[in-house]
């Protein structure tokens, strides 16, 4: 009796935990010179968010990017009449009486150079409200938590800062490597942000048009097992390219967008070997993806092997063409996950399911 009374609560343990790595945070976007915000489009989406199977928990965070209260206290009350039962939470040192707004505020998160005021304490403390501070106010970003961002600024709203030649604007990085890009609307802006930030496991998107293909093409990402990938310190500069800061020490790696992805390096004074990613040319960077994967840029024979993969060990079958075409890799996909009693997702030209199954996959597609 004991030992089952164990295993419900073990099971319910990883039905917790499990349910807390797939967390999305939400922060509408606000643009003061187009009052009233994009209710109607945060309700769109959350239409659309709670009809998908078994969404992942949502939380919304409001962020009053002005200091008129007044004009505060509206935008909020505008975003609150559609939030439903969400969990709502401030992201601002906003007056006491912004937070009465509303009961459905769970807790507020600050700059951690702010000191909250004796009464905001009380006001907390009274109210049990979460209290959390970082060094740039964003929200903390740790492995049981992805974050869905959304446009903090229009299109060219800051012609100052400049921006892209495809018309994004681009925040600075997060110390907590949360990105924010605003001015997306289409599904080719879309795919040239996601291919530039691939791997780096939380970022920001999109409330212009195609939204709902966004969002799928989000989800999915961050429920594959690269998803979850320890997130890379990266910086995506204004005029589209990126740098990310060598780990091999001494120097950078610049990828040039302009240059058709040309290792910048020694222009940049760097000198540095760092470990490649953006700092390759687009096909030895391709070559060593496939090689990782077990590809091996173009073998002849199907490859199984174990890996690596956020801290998690996965099996990889690759390459996908070897098992033939008409949705073949579909399919064998899909009865893998059917025996294993496992996930998994199909991964350029590899499949990958979750856990070290290489002898079990062997046998069940006949490899010697």
């Amino acid at each position: 009796m004991r030992f089952f009374t164990l295993l419900a609560l073990l099971l319910l343990l990883i039905q917790t935990v499990s349910s807390l790595k797939t967390l999305l945070v939400l922060t509408p976007p606000y643009n003061p010179t187009t009052f009233p915000p994009n209710v109607s489009r945060l309700k769109s989406f959350l239409s659309y968010y709670d009809s998908l199977p078994s969404p992942p928990p949502l939380r919304i965070c409001l962020r009053p990017e002005t200091s008129d209260p007044t004009l505060s206290k509206t935008y909020i009350s505008q975003y609150l009449s559609v939030c439903s039962s969400h969990d709502v939470i401030l992201n601002s040192p906003v007056l006491l009486d912004l937070l009465e707004i509303d009961s459905r505020f769970t807790g507020i998160h600050l700059k951690e150079t702010y000191v909250p005021s004796p009464s905001l304490l009380k006001y907390i403390d009274e109210n049990n409200l979460n209290l959390s501070q970082s060094s740039h106010g964003s929200l903390p970003s740790t492995s049981t938590h992805f974050t869905l961002m959304g446009t903090m600024y229009p299109t060219l709203s800051h012609p100052e800062k400049g921006s892209t030649p495809e018309g994004l604007s681009i925040l600075p990085p997060k110390p907590n490597n949360v990105i924010g890009i605003g001015g997306i609307k289409t599904q080719s802006q879309v795919k040239a942000v996601l291919e530039k930030c691939e791997g780096v496991g939380v970022m920001g998107v999109v409330f212009g048009e195609g939204w709902k293909e966004n969002v799928d093409d989000l989800l999915k990402r961050f429920t594959a097992s690269r998803g979850r990938e320890r997130p890379k310190k990266i910086k995506i500069d204004i005029t589209g390219g990126i740098a990310r800061s060598s780990e091999g020490g001494g120097g950078k790696v610049v990828w040039d967008g302009a240059g058709g992805g040309r290792d910048m390096r020694k222009e940049a004074g760097g000198g540095g070997k760092g470990k490649g990613g953006w700092g390759e040319a687009k096909g030895a960077k391709k070559e060593r993806i496939a090689k990782q994967r077990g590809g091996g840029g173009g073998g002849g024979v199907l490859s199984v092997k174990a890996a690596k993969r956020g801290g998690k060990t996965v099996t990889i079958i690759s390459p996908v063409s070897k098992l033939g075409g008409g949705g073949k890799a579909a399919e064998t996909l899909k009865m893998l996950k059917t025996k294993l009693a496992t996930g998994g997702t199909q991964v350029d030209d590899c499949l990958e399911v979750q856990g070290d199954h290489v002898e079990k996959v062997k046998k069940l597609l006949s490899i010697t």
